[in-house]
């Protein structure tokens, strides 16, 4: 929670509005939620804290690539992020922040379309829980 507001306080958002302040404070909780199951999920599947850590990591690191972070989600251009950015949890979560981050700018339309994220928030909010 703390993150939450530290984050939404310096990173200056152009809608400071309280509802906008909500919306990020609820897509942090669901994002910390997803990550925190991933980690109870590998903690009780390795009878081994160091490997479950290592493939947890690894894991983890192929949903938020997968999630548009580190790459463009356009159709067609790799075939494993087409696989697996509808899985991700993390991908509804990552479209709800940029749409909240860049909410009431022009250019917003524009930059979601360049990074495909076309899911809209109601659909990115319902599939990433």
């Amino acid at each position: 929670m703390i993150y939450s507001y530290l984050a939404f306080y310096f990173v200056g958002f152009y809608n400071n509005s309280e509802e906008n302040f909500i919306r990020w404070t609820k897509i942090l909780l669901i994002e910390g939620m997803s990550g925190s199951t991933l980690g109870f999920v590998f903690g009780m599947t390795f009878t081994d804290h160091t490997n479950g850590l290592i493939f947890l990591n690894m894991f983890t690191f192929i949903i938020y690539f997968s999630s548009g972070i580190f790459a463009n989600l356009s159709p067609g251009k790799n075939w494993l992020l087409d696989f697996l950015s509808p899985l991700s949890p993390f991908t509804y979560c990552c479209e709800e922040m940029m749409r909240t981050l860049l909410d009431d700018r022009w250019y917003t339309d524009q930059i979601l379309n360049f990074y495909n994220f076309d899911y809209g928030s109601e659909t990115c909010l319902k599939r990433s829980f």
